[in-house]
């Protein structure tokens, strides 16, 4: 993997081949990203072979839109990634606690219209 953007908050690691994908690493040290890692869950995978700590949705988001933010080369990804996650947990998201991320970033309007459309989605 090359390394394509570095910062003293975040790591992005690209695949010699589009394959392989690519690698972010998010480099947890300030408040918020360290209550996203106590608030995260532990969960088996691999057929309960391995137990790993997933973040919650609403986190997931929150990443996502604050990519978006940083990169707007990213958005139709990162607008896809959140929509199928609100798709999938509609309404036992916690949308307040969404709301505030799109706050932070200045993206109020995508919020609502985001809500509309998923906030009741069972």
């Amino acid at each position: 993997y090359k390394c394509v953007n570095h910062t003293e908050n975040v790591s992005q690691y690209v695949g010699p081949a589009k394959d392989f994908g690519e690698i972010d690493l998010i480099y947890a040290f300030r408040e918020a990203s360290l209550s996203m890692l106590k608030r995260a869950k532990m969960t088996t995978v691999l057929n309960g072979k391995v137990k790993i700590k997933v973040l919650s949705p609403e986190d997931i988001i929150g990443l996502k839109v604050q990519a978006l933010a940083n990169n707007p080369e990213r958005e139709n990804r990162e607008f896809a990634d959140i929509e199928d996650i609100m798709r999938y947990f509609g309404a036992k998201l916690n949308w307040n606690f969404i709301k505030e991320y799109f706050g932070l970033f200045g993206k109020e309007i995508e919020f609502k219209e985001l809500k509309s459309k998923y906030g009741n989605a069972k």
